[in-house]
């Protein structure tokens, strides 16, 4: 007995180059990134770490980060003063000489997602057939019927999953959002726009005005 599939391996490799695999999230989870350097500043003491997405493998996003020139930083920040802190309001971010305002974690995770509706390309798999050539007959399967259809569902919810999972760091992490106490240490992730690999310095915006705000 002799199987043909006819067409089948050019059109899937037409597919797969054009859209790829969807791949699962790798969170980074920020208190398990190795920070090399540690600077201290203001009662502060602070470190941080680029490329985290692209070395926990997450091609996907990595991709998407270079196109739209955002990088996703995990930062590590230990309150030295006698105030708490809010990283939002009492502190100050500079990059390449200028202040840099931290992305929303919804607007990063809109721009960096994978595109699940890319996937339906793998639809044009639908229409393929295969066949089974025996000796005086040739029998006729719609292989396409189940590959189309599977890869696309398959792939659109890896996709969706990982975006889901993906925006969950990006929230939870979200340092902006969090308080740091006299004496203890917090991390998580920081997202910016058009910054290149400059140094990050991190500063307290005004150390009277935390103080007074501190005593009322």
């Amino acid at each position: 007995m002799k199987t043909k599939i006819l067409n089948f391996s050019s059109v899937f490799l037409i597919v797969v180059l054009f859209v790829g695999c969807a791949s699962a999230y790798k969170p980074v989870k920020p208190m398990s990134v190795y920070y090399s350097n540690n600077n201290i500043n203001d009662g502060i003491s602070y470190t941080y770490q680029y490329d985290v997405l692209q070395n926990r493998k997450n091609k996907k996003y990595v991709k998407r980060q270079r196109t739209s020139d955002i990088k996703v930083v995990a930062v590590k920040i230990t309150n030295n003063t006698n105030f708490p802190i809010n990283v939002g309001e009492d502190l100050r971010l500079r990059c390449g000489g200028k202040e840099i305002v931290p992305m929303e974690p919804t607007v990063v995770k809109s721009e960096l997602k994978q595109r699940t509706l890319s996937y339906l390309f793998y639809l044009l798999l639908t229409p393929l057939k295969g066949y089974v050539q025996t000796p005086g007959s040739i029998s006729t399967y719609n292989i396409g019927y189940v590959l189309g259809p599977g890869i696309t569902a398959g792939n659109m919810i890896v996709a969706g999953s990982a975006n889901d999972n993906f925006e969950k760091e990006l929230m939870n992490e979200n340092l902006v959002a969090k308080n740091i106490e006299p004496g203890k240490t917090v991390y998580g992730l920081l997202s910016f726009r058009n910054i290149a690999y400059d140094p990050i310095t991190i500063e307290v915006r005004d150390m009277e005005k935390l103080a007074e705000k501190t005593r009322e």
